[in-house]
């Protein structure tokens, strides 16, 4: 009778160190896990900043160059049509170009203010007709 006894607590012993075992290993994965996709979001931000920047400030030069080139200059550019899968849309006023994406803005300040039209993500024309600067119209 006593052997029984000490044999069911043996065995609810050894159950019981499964549990705790796996529940450790469980949580030592799921931290381990958390912290990759942290620095997988913080690397897509940092490249959906870059490329922010970068193409706000392509726009930019590309006005500028338009401006300085004057009348009867015409340019094709083409801006990525999304930063990793992420669509933004391109603004210009006051003397800026601006981008939105994901409720963050990146702006690039240009010389003039005297522009008419739109620039969007893909396949863009300005050009300078009398000292003012015509986007895609």
């Amino acid at each position: 009778m006593m052997v029984s006894i000490l044999q069911k607590q043996i065995k609810g012993q050894s159950g019981l160190e499964l549990i705790v075992l796996t529940t450790f290993l469980l949580l030592v994965f799921s931290t381990t896990y958390v912290v990759f996709i942290q620095k997988d979001i913080n690397t897509i931000t940092e490249k959906i900043n870059r490329l922010s920047k970068k193409t706000t400030n392509n726009v930019a030069f590309e006005i500028r160059v338009a401006l300085s080139e004057g009348n009867g200059y015409e340019k094709n550019f083409t801006l990525p049509n999304s930063f990793v899968g992420m669509p933004y849309i391109v603004n210009i006023t006051n003397y800026m170009v601006y981008i939105n994406i994901n409720d963050r803005s990146f702006i690039s300040y240009i010389p003039t203010k005297n522009i008419t039209g739109y620039i969007i993500p893909g396949k863009n024309i300005l050009y300078n007709a009398g000292g003012k600067i015509y986007a895609n119209t």
